[in-house]
């Protein structure tokens, strides 16, 4: 008694692309991680600038001034996710997103060593 299957037939294999698949280049992760690394030091200080000089205008702390320094804080990831969906700039905002992080770690230890000056690792 023949076996037979029960989802039907199987698909013809897929013929191959026209065009050849796409190479990680390298030079555009790189430049990605340089801009991402000087985007972030640059939009660190501009938020510390715009923290510092909010609270020395006012004395207590306003909503809007808080929505402010928060609104530049998360202002980079969205343009991030954008390039990112783009096959162009796909790589170029892969590096981007991965020189934010570096850059959000060495900031953040940096920052570190001034409010503890004692603690030297």
């Amino acid at each position: 008694m023949p076996v037979s299957n029960p989802y039907g037939e199987a698909p013809p294999p897929a013929e191959p692309p026209d065009e050849p698949p796409r190479q990680i280049r390298g030079w555009a992760v790189v430049i990605g991680v340089v801009l991402g690394l000087v985007g972030t030091f640059v939009w660190m200080l501009v938020i510390f600038i715009a923290a510092y000089s909010l609270s020395m205008e006012q004395a207590e702390a306003n909503a809007a001034s808080d929505g402010l320094v928060f609104a530049l804080f998360i202002l980079p990831l969205p343009l991030s996710i954008l390039l990112l969906c783009f096959r162009r700039t796909r790589q170029a905002a892969a590096g981007f997103v991965m020189g934010m992080a570096i850059g959000t770690l060495v900031l953040a230890g940096i920052c570190g060593s001034f409010i503890v000056p004692g603690l030297v690792v």
